[in-house]
């Protein structure tokens, strides 16, 4: 008898042991889901899906379908049915970031109304990574293939295998929720989010990040992967180590080193219109390379507001200049008397960048933000109007989008000045998408929080796609 009692007790402490081992795990995912940055996004190729990955090495995926052209509800005894996408816990942490965010956000007409909206969790979500380490950068290599950057490699995906994944499941999610009770007051929804648990399926190669060999033959550690762009059969990608590369994707082998930066990469882009390649570093400088020779032909300072060619002359010989061409290495800052406000902390990087539809026209972010027309004399148009830092940029039509360190999208004229600023749910913003599909045109803005704004009009948040680890 007093064993049975002994038994019970047992069995009792053991309940209660489990009891709040499933309320610290549901806590953890909490905390954990709360402090998600989103750090890249961008649409496929046809228009149809987002794709977006964080700082601790997950991808996530939507159909756009489902969030921008919503199937109109039949009956409405489904409670589910219209709050399919929310559960306690995304509420929670929704209520925590925009709790957070609406005590240090500037007041404005919309900051009141910023985060009464709804919400979308993945179709998808894969861990990319090895370790918990961040994405730096997503890039479709065409409809077929995708490619993330980390730390230590390129990690090469089988696209139309992870669409194949997602429209089997979403065909299986609609079944069950279709065969749910009628009578059920509260039918229990299948879970909305498939997790790809084996990535071996999905994955078709890996790039390992270069190493540079340097005194005795020793080769120096694997540096990050912070930007990737691709044409033909050719990808080129910005690494930590100072130096980008060309990779012959067919060949599987690396084509060319694009030495001359003397500090980290931020960004590579290919300009098809001139046939070279653009890199933004954090020395300060951008550099265009004949993509072909690898040779560095122009450096562009956006805080000298001056370019420099580099067979002999600079961007503004039309003009008489006889200045002495200095090396860009060697440049150092200009006085604190000729500087703007928010360069005095000396801070002078070149970030992310966007090519017009023309390749003409250049637009180069970071530290400060500025405008170029690109051709035989590079000239700086015009240096935007901002005071933060500047973690992504975008041209549509005549406008220059800009998002940063304030936490707010900002949209600018080609002449520099700003025409309108509007909230987002992040404190900062690391990511903006434009996705130029006429059936789904829609930008995303994604950083310091779980959740990527969407704005089909410029002024509001119509809803939230919001990004987690696990279902």
């Amino acid at each position: 008898m007093f064993e049975n009692k002994t038994n019970k007790n047992q069995q009792q402490i053991d309940n209660i042991n489990n009891g709040l081992s499933d309320i610290n795990i549901n806590v953890q995912k909490s905390i954990q889901q709360s402090e998600i940055i989103v750090v890249d996004s961008l649409f496929s190729i046809c228009g149809n899906y987002l794709v977006a990955c964080n700082n601790i090495g997950f991808i996530n995926v939507w159909k756009l379908e489902e969030s921008l052209h919503p199937p109109k509800k039949e009956t409405s005894s489904s409670r589910y049915n219209d709050q399919d996408d929310d559960d306690d816990d995304d509420d929670l942490v929704f209520n925590m970031v925009a709790d957070d965010r609406s005590k240090s956000s500037s007041s404005s007409s919309s900051s009141s109304n910023i985060f009464s909206h709804k919400t979308y969790k993945p179709h998808i979500t894969f861990h990319a990574q090895d370790t918990y380490s961040p994405i730096n950068k997503l890039h479709f290599f065409n409809d077929q293939v995708l490619l993330s950057s980390g730390d230590v490699d390129i990690k090469i995906w089988n696209w139309t295998l992870i669409k194949e994944i997602l429209e089997n499941f979403i065909a299986k999610y609609n079944e069950q929720q279709q065969q749910q009770p009628q009578s059920s007051i509260f039918p229990i929804p299948p879970s909305k989010t498939h997790k790809i648990v084996d990535v071996k399926q999905i994955s078709l190669s890996i790039i390992d990040s270069p190493q540079i060999q340097g005194i005795r033959g020793h080769l120096s550690e694997k540096a990050e992967i912070n930007g990737i762009d691709s044409f033909g059969s050719t990808l080129f990608f910005a690494s930590g180590n100072n130096n980008a590369y060309s990779w012959d994707l067919n060949q599987m082998q690396n084509i060319s080193v694009f030495k001359g930066h003397t500090d980290y990469l931020h960004e590579i882009k290919y300009n098809s219109a001139y046939h070279n390649l653009i890199t933004t570093s954090e020395d300060s400088t951008v550099r265009i390379w004949d993509s072909k020779t690898a040779k560095c032909t122009n450096i562009l300072n956006p805080f000298y507001k001056i370019s420099f060619d580099c067979n002999g002359s600079n961007g503004d010989d039309n003009n008489n200049n006889t200045n002495t061409i200095t090396p860009a290495s060697t440049l150092k800052p200009p006085s604190a008397s000729k500087q703007s406000s928010s360069n005095n902390n000396f801070n002078e990087w070149c970030g992310p960048m966007d090519l017009d539809e023309t390749g003409s026209w250049l637009v180069v972010g970071g530290s400060c933000t500025s405008l170029w027309y690109l051709g035989r004399l590079n000239t700086m148009v015009s240096q935007l109007t901002n005071t933060e830092s500047t973690y992504s940029v975008l041209f549509n039509k005549e406008k220059i989008i800009t998002a940063g360190s304030e936490g707010a999208i900002n949209y600018y004229g080609l002449d520099g000045r700003i025409l309108m600023k509007v909230n987002s749910t992040s404190k900062i913003l690391y990511t903006l998408a434009y996705n130029p599909h006429p059936r789904n045109q829609i930008l995303v803005a994604g950083g310091a929080s779980p959740f990527i704004n969407t704005f089909i009009n410029q002024e509001n948040i119509a809803f939230s796609y919001c990004f987690t680890n696990n279902e």
